[in-house]
Order: C-alpha cells, then structure tokens, then sequence
C-alpha cells in the first residue's frame, strides 16, 4: 500500500516543530554555517545563520534533513517554497532579527538558541 502524499497545508504539531528545530540546527552545524537562532511554529521557520554563498540552498539542505527527519509522521512534501533569505546589514540589523526570531516564542514557536543551551 503506498503511502499518502500530502497534498495540502501542512501543520507542524509542537512535537514536529521540535524535529524540525532540531535537525536544522544539527544540519547547519554540519554544514559549517554556525546558526544563531532558528524558530519552528506550524507553518513555517525562521533561522540566522553564517553564509558566504548560497543561503536558500544552504537552508533548502537543512529543510531537506528536517523533513526526512519528520518522514514517518509526515509523509510527503513539508514546505511548500524556497526560502527567502535576507542578508544583514549591520549590527542594528542583526539584533532586530535575532529580536524577530525570538518573537516567535510567543506565538508557539520552538525556538533554538545557543546560549540558552537548546530548545525553549
């Protein structure tokens, strides 16, 4: 019997959220891209990470490992686009995105943060 192929939205569940966060943050040390923050609601993530070349294929490898990290539970496609990725400009930048980032706490979002050892 072959499996669903989710054809719709997908929601993450807070334990899903917590897959993604976690196998990005994992994907990107791997990669060498030295990620900051990264946050997980149910429709979709937000991560800052270093990079001096392709940032959405960069995150596209991350997404990659997150949904095939997410496979049993969520058969199919998990996002649904590339990514859109926004370089800093400066220090004034790079705190408002870290400030943004972690704003999605507050709508339920897992979010990954080095210096608070791990997941909130």
């Amino acid at each position: 019997m072959a499996e669903a192929i989710s054809t719709g939205p997908v929601f993450l569940a807070t334990a899903h959220r917590r897959v993604v966060v976690e196998a990005i943050q994992t994907k990107l040390t791997q990669l060498g891209a030295h990620p900051r923050v990264i946050a997980c609601d149910g429709v979709h993530c937000h991560a800052l990470f270093n990079c001096d070349g392709d940032a959405v294929r960069l995150f596209g490898r991350a997404k990659q490992a997150a949904s095939h990290a997410l496979r049993e539970q969520i058969p199919g496609r998990v996002w649904g686009r590339s990514s859109h990725v926004e370089r800093i400009k400066d220090e004034s930048h790079y705190l408002a995105v870290i400030r943004y980032v972690l704003a999605h706490q507050d709508r339920g979002a897992i979010v990954w943060e080095p210096e608070r050892s791990g997941l909130r």
